[in-house]
């Protein structure tokens, strides 16, 4: 296989994500279903992520997702959520497996100076909650939500600045509870919108995830595109990253049943 096959091949297996949004496309399932059964729905989308952040030692990291492409060795995710009337289950599964070797920034005596990056990161991100229907009409649907986020890391990270060499390599965890809302809105019959948002603090200082989604129906499935972004303050519960995020735009299609 040529370097530009398995680079496509990779760049698939990294962006194509499972997940459910939540209630969002299940608020969208067929006129006729009955609010009385279960609901389900599911979104299979493209995730075009950067990764940032800072390490424990003040030094920047910031991988953008060209890179991301070249480095990755494995990713999985996948989601799954129910509704029945007012209430709704989620769950949200993401595994990736990071080799990045690159030129970045370290800060050396409180200068940047350039530095080599030599990072391996195996990343597990499980979220688990439920929510309420607070506000609905035929235009728009607002829940609010709780739960739990995990975050599993397994860190191998070397920095070269000049002959002087940085290395750490350890393994955290991190588990937060979260609450935010989410809703969706109606243009007309074809277009929508939908907004999701939470908070979170626990084992991390504090952790948040923000998503914006637009939507166009089609006769089997919806068409979805918009952006992403998910992030964690650690504070003391990382002895590799004082913050880390993930970033970028999405594109998709949603599935109910």
């Amino acid at each position: 296989m040529t370097s530009s096959k398995i680079r496509f091949v990779k760049t698939g297996i990294f962006l194509i994500i499972l997940l459910i949004f939540n209630c969002t496309a299940i608020s969208h399932a067929q006129d006729n279903a009955d609010p009385s059964q279960w609901q389900f729905s599911t979104t299979i989308y493209l995730w075009a992520t950067a990764l940032g952040g800072e390490t424990a030692g003040g030094d920047d990291i910031d991988v953008d997702f060209s890179d991301i492409f070249d480095n990755l060795e494995f990713a999985l995710m996948g989601a799954g959520a129910a509704r029945k009337g007012n209430w709704m289950l989620f769950t949200d599964i993401f595994y990736a497996n990071l080799h990045i070797d690159e030129s970045t920034t370290a800060n050396l005596v409180k200068r940047p100076v350039k530095a080599e990056l030599d990072l391996d990161i195996k990343n597990w991100i499980v979220q688990v909650g439920g929510g309420y229907t607070v506000a609905k009409n035929d235009k728009y649907l607002v829940d609010v939500i709780a739960g739990a986020r995990y975050l599993y890391l397994d860190n191998d990270l070397e920095f070269q600045i000049g002959a002087q060499e940085i290395e750490v390599r350890s393994t955290d965890e991190v588990l937060d509870a979260i609450v935010g809302v989410k809703g969706s809105y109606e243009f007309n019959d074809k277009w929508y919108m939908y907004t999701h948002f939470d908070v979170g603090t626990g084992d991390s200082d504090s952790t948040w995830q923000a998503m914006g989604v637009l939507g166009y129906r089609l006769d089997s499935l919806d068409l979805v595109f918009g952006y992403r972004h998910i992030e964690w303050d650690f504070g003391s519960a990382s002895d590799t990253f004082n913050d880390l995020y993930y970033t970028g735009p999405i594109l998709g299609g949603t599935f109910t049943f």
